[in-house]
C-alpha cells in the first residue's frame, strides 16, 4: 500500500483503527470513538465550570469596589459570550455521543497554514466543502491533492477516521 505508513500514522495521532473505520463505514460511532467524544465533554465541562467560578469571584471582588459597575458588567458580558460558546460546545459534544452516528465526505485535500486557538496551534484542512480543524500532529498526514475519506461527528466536526484513497 502506497500510503501505509501516513495511514499508520494518521490512526495513532487522530486515535482510530481500522476496525474503526469499518464501523464507520456503516454510519456508526466506535466505543473507542464514543470514550473520545466523553473526554471532550468532560473538559467542556470542567471548563464550564471553572469559568463560571472565575466570574463569581470577579464579580464578588468587583462589587466591593466602588464604582466598578461598567467593570462588572465587562466581565460578566465577557465571560457570557465565553460560557454561551462552551455549552454549544457541550451541547453539540453531547448530541453527537448520544446519536452514536458518523458521517463522511470524500474528496480532494487541500491544507492551509494554522492558526493560534487558545495557545494550540489548529491547522485547517479543506475536503470538499467541509472543513476541519486539526492539531499540527493530526494534519501532518494529509497531503494536499490526494482523495480522502473522512469520517466525523455530525455536530461537532470531531475527525473520527480516515482513509486515504490516493
Amino acid at each position: 500500500m502506497a500510503y501505509e505508513n501516513d495511514r499508520l500514522e494518521m490512526e495513532q495521532q487522530i486515535g482510530f483503527s481500522s476496525e474503526d473505520v469499518a464501523e464507520n463505514r456503516a454510519g456508526k460511532l466506535t466505543d473507542r470513538q464514543r470514550g473520545r467524544l466523553n473526554r471532550k465533554l468532560i473538559f467542556s465541562v470542567l471548563v464550564f465550570i471553572w469559568v463560571i467560578v472565575l466570574m463569581v469571584v470577579a464579580l464578588m471582588i468587583l462589587g466591593l469596589v466602588e464604582g466598578g459597575a461598567l467593570a462588572r458588567l465587562f466581565v460578566f458580558a465577557v465571560s457570557g459570550a465565553f460560557l454561551g460558546a462552551r455549552g454549544l460546545t457541550i451541547w453539540q459534544t453531547y448530541k453527537d455521543m448520544s446519536a452514536g452516528k458518523v458521517e463522511m465526505i470524500e474528496g480532494i485535500a487541500q491544507t492551509h497554514p494554522a492558526r493560534q486557538n487558545n495557545g494550540r496551534r489548529r491547522y485547517r484542512v479543506q475536503i470538499g466543502d467541509m472543513t476541519f480543524w486539526l492539531l499540527a500532529r493530526e494534519q501532518r498526514n494529509f497531503h494536499d491533492g490526494l482523495r480522502y475519506k473522512v469520517y466525523y461527528a455530525p455536530n461537532t466536526k470531531l475527525v473520527v477516521g480516515v482513509e486515504i484513497l490516493g
